[in-house]
């Protein structure tokens, strides 16, 4: 009797364990859309970090059934530099003349954001689409660009470019090249 009540609670426990058992299933496909080449030096990076909240609500919602928010910290990682395709530049293989006739402002390159989610509150009548989670990271991510546009990062990186025109001419002079500088483009 005992050992038939052992075995039936030894079946129970591997048939409970293997029929409630969740299972999970990941499935990923990487698809590589583009390869381009790119000529971008990147002279500044800044961090930032934001708070962003949205809440939708409605006046005579007392039960909160329709309203719903969410808190979420935005990290980035701003880089500004300059576009090397921007760059007008002439050769002059006879002369062994590199004239350089603008080089381009800086500009934000590259801006690599992570979200952390605090709080989603959700009404049983109203949740957030992903369209609209979508829309909330591109807002955030645009508040950070816009945010970057107001500090120093433009400027730092207006200061490095008499630098990078040395480093030009430094390699220039040591091939036997001569650099001309032609126009100076200023910050706005």
């Amino acid at each position: 009797m005992i050992l038939s009540l052992g075995v039936l609670l030894g079946a129970y426990y591997i048939f409970k364990n293997q029929l409630f058992k969740a299972h999970q299933a990941e499935n990923t496909t990487i698809i590589l859309d583009k390869i381009k080449t790119v000529t971008k030096l990147i002279s500044v990076e800044g961090q930032f970090s934001e708070l962003y909240s949205f809440k939708e609500s409605y006046e005579y919602d007392f039960f909160n059934l329709f309203s719903k928010k969410i808190i979420l910290r935005v990290n980035a990682k701003v880089s500004v530099g300059y576009d090397f395709e921007k760059v007008n530049l002439s050769i002059d293989s006879l002369t062994k003349t590199v004239t350089l006739n603008e080089l381009p402002q800086p500009e934000i390159l590259s801006i690599d954001h992570t979200l952390d989610y605090y709080d989603i509150s959700e009404g049983a009548f109203n949740s957030f689409t992903p369209e609209e989670l979508t829309n909330i990271n591109k807002k955030a991510k645009d508040f950070i660009a816009s945010k970057a546009k107001t500090t120093q990062i433009l400027q730092k990186a207006e200061e490095q470019k008499q630098d990078y025109i040395q480093m030009m001419d430094m390699a220039l002079k040591s091939g036997g090249w001569q650099l001309v500088i032609k126009k100076q483009a200023q910050l706005n």
